[in-house]
This record gives C-alpha cells, structure tokens and sequence, in this order.
C-alpha cells in the first residue's frame, strides 16, 4: 500500500498542528503584529517571568540564530526587555529575559483572540466530542514530556530539563497533565 495512504494518527496530528500553526498565523497573529515563534517566546515569558535566552532555545526548539533575531525583534518592539545580572559583567550567559508591561499587554491580546477562535471552533463539536479531544491532545502531551525526559536522561544532559512547550507554557492545561 502507498505510505500516504495507510491510515496514521502520527501524521495527521503532525499535518493538522501546521495547519492550525498557519492559521493561528494568518488570522490571529500577523493581523496584531506576531508570529507564532514570537507567541511562543512570549507565552513562556508571561509563565515564568524571567528566563535565559538558552532555555528559551531549549523549550521552543529551533536555531540559535532565529531565537536571537525573534529576540531582537521583540526587543525592537518594546515588548521584551533583557536584564543585566547584578553583578554587571558583560557575560551573556547570565542576561535573562522578560516581559515589559507592553508585551504582556500584548500577549493577553493575542490569549484572548486564541481563545475567541477556540470558542468558535469548539462549538462545531459537542461537548462530548470536546472533551475527547481534550483527553487526546493531554495524552499525546503526556507522552511526548515522557519522550523527551527520556531522550534527556539517555543523552545524560546535565543541563536542566524542562517539559515540552505545552507544559512550559500552559499552566492551566499543565496541572490537568499530572
């Protein structure tokens, strides 16, 4: 049988999640001024307050390269600032990251028009169908926070580890993963 006709949860829930990606980036983002990456690294900023550019890298994925010029756009923006460790220095290893009030407004606005397009889109299923959905998708993160510790441990990484984005950024969908 032909591999794109063989039936498979794996790559229709990896094709659909580009597809709302793009959509999420046509219809909500763009139209405010961001894009998902910048979403991201803003979500991560609104749940953790400060982090370093790093982990920011390790959480999102991606190049280094990319994180730093979304960093220095949102930067450009006025909607991140980067603190100076104490102790003064020039080492860039120790700056972390955080919201300016400018981007936390700007992050709610964008949560709040997710969340008007969730509701709409919800409302196509019943609520049974919903929840299903929602148990799934918890699930697959489950799994993928399993994978990913694993691959961690197996690679014997010394450097913190940190669950998968879902978990990095969503903390109310992060307490239903326990």
């Amino acid at each position: 049988m032909h591999p794109l006709k063989e039936k498979s949860i794996a790559r229709l829930i990896i094709f659909t999640a580009a597809r709302l990606e793009q959509f999420a980036n046509a219809h909500i983002l763009t139209p405010i001024g961001l894009n998902i990456t910048a979403a991201k690294i803003m979500g991560l900023l609104y749940v953790h307050k400060k982090i370093s550019p790093s982990d920011i890298l390790e959480i999102t994925g991606g190049t280094k390269s990319n994180i730093t010029q979304r960093l220095n756009h949102l930067e450009k923006k006025g909607f991140i600032k980067r603190l100076i460790p104490e102790s003064g220095g020039t080492d860039k290893r120790k700056i972390l990251i955080s919201l300016t009030r400018k981007g936390k407004n700007k992050f709610e606005e964008a949560h709040e028009l997710i969340n008007e397009k969730s509701l709409d889109f919800e409302k196509k299923f019943s609520q049974k169908e919903n929840n299903l959905h929602y148990e799934f998708l918890k699930k697959i993160n489950i799994l993928l926070n399993q994978h990913e510790y694993e691959q961690h441990e197996k690679n014997n990484n010394h450097k913190k580890y940190f669950r998968g984005f879902a978990s990095a950024c969503c903390p109310a969908d992060n307490e239903r993963l326990r």
